[in-house]
């Protein structure tokens, strides 16, 4: 049986999430400074990247989304751990 690769798309600048990280990415973000707390919402950034703007960089385990926190500042975190939410 073969892999299947499970990819969501990249949400939109400006887009609301809410942070909802599962048990196990507790462990991935342990040496991030300033973690926002579980259901903090912010609002999806873009960042330079060369000569193009992206909202994430897709990779392992959903890849990273970048958010500006209403309250923790600026984090990339898993796709997997952000759902998004009515402004």
């Amino acid at each position: 049986m073969g892999l299947v690769s499970i990819e969501r798309a990249c949400p939109r600048e400006g887009t609301r999430v809410e942070f909802r990280p599962s048990a196990a990415s507790h462990a991935l973000y342990r040496d991030y400074p300033h973690l926002p707390k579980t259901g903090e919402r912010g609002t999806v950034r873009s960042i330079s990247l060369g000569r193009r703007r992206a909202t994430c960089m897709r990779g392992p385990g959903g890849g990273l989304v970048y958010v500006e926190w209403d309250r923790a500042g600026h984090a990339g975190v898993s796709s997997y751990d952000i759902d998004r939410v009515k402004r």
